[in-house]
């Protein structure tokens, strides 16, 4: 087993190096004055061509379902590879707050080196036998196997992290007949600390902190649950005096179906709308 983590640890930094997404690429750059560090919330939700016509070098490192544990390995894996980041903008992506500490997306045991990985495995709960062969050993062999046509392919889908594909959004009130993903407010204390953490590590390397909510679908802003978690991610980030943009920061046509794909993803029109609409929000860098 040690021999193909190796192994596919060492492929996977040859085949992502020159990639247009994910760590490896950014480790390769060695440095951005702008970074969005999220999950599909980001990758869909913010457009790349406006963000870099408004703040220049910017980058969306963006995993499915990306949890704040999660986002602390990452953001200390880049520092240890001497990324220099000037401003970090991390999602506040609630649900992930409620979530068991897990692998949400095990494209991150692609691309991070084995002491990472073992810091990954440490931070989640399910530590199985099963679970370890599943996300160390025949998870995404598809995708290293298949690099060399799927790559460029991929590729062309992605600028400095950012999503270029369009996609429509819903018709009608299509909105209104959705329904929230998570049914509880519970905070995860682990998910929680990892928040906190996260702020530390930018004070000690000089990194200034904003954290972003993303628009939900009017079904997900209303709902009771979702709201009392936002509301807790407030009163966490107040706590350690840092700065976030919430809902009340922009505006956005939340009524609107074909600005989302789903409950929690918006559409390419609904990412440009929000995107511009974020940029000139004065808790932004500009």
């Amino acid at each position: 087993m040690v021999s193909l983590l190796i192994i596919k640890a060492e492929y996977a930094s040859l085949i992502y190096r020159d990639s247009t997404y994910g760590m490896p690429a950014l480790v390769a750059k060695g440095g951005i004055e702008n970074l969005y560090l999220g999950s599909s919330m980001f990758r869909q939700g913010l457009d790349i061509e406006s963000i870099e016509n408004h703040q220049g070098d910017s980058y969306i490192l963006a995993y499915n379902g990306n949890q704040p544990i999660s986002e602390l390995i990452e953001l200390e894996y880049l520092i240890s590879n001497n990324v220099k980041i000037k401003n970090l903008y991390v999602d506040m992506y609630a649900y992930s707050m409620t979530a068991v500490p897990d692998i949400s997306d095990d494209k991150l045991f692609l691309e991070t080196d084995i002491s990472t990985k073992y810091r990954l495995w440490q931070s989640i709960e399910d530590k199985s036998l099963r679970k370890l062969w599943s996300v160390c050993v025949s998870a995404n062999n598809d995708m290293i196997l298949t690099a060399p046509i799927v790559n460029p392919i991929l590729n062309s889908q992605f600028r400095s992290g950012g999503a270029l594909t369009v996609t429509g959004g819903l018709d009608g009130d299509a909105c209104g007949k959705l329904v929230p993903p998570v049914d509880t407010d519970i905070i995860n204390e682990e998910q929680k600390k990892a928040v906190g953490d996260i702020v530390t590590l930018c004070k000690e390397n000089d990194i200034e902190v904003v954290f972003i909510e993303t628009p939900k679908s009017q079904v997900v802003m209303r709902d009771l649950n979702y709201r009392s978690i936002m509301e807790s991610y407030r009163e966490l980030l107040d706590d350690h005096g840092v700065q976030y943009i919430s809902s009340e920061d922009y505006k956005f046509d939340y009524d609107n179906s074909y600005n989302f794909i789903d409950a929690i993803h918006l559409s390419y029109q609904g990412r440009v709308n929000f995107s511009e609409n974020l940029l000139i929000c004065d808790k932004l860098a500009q």
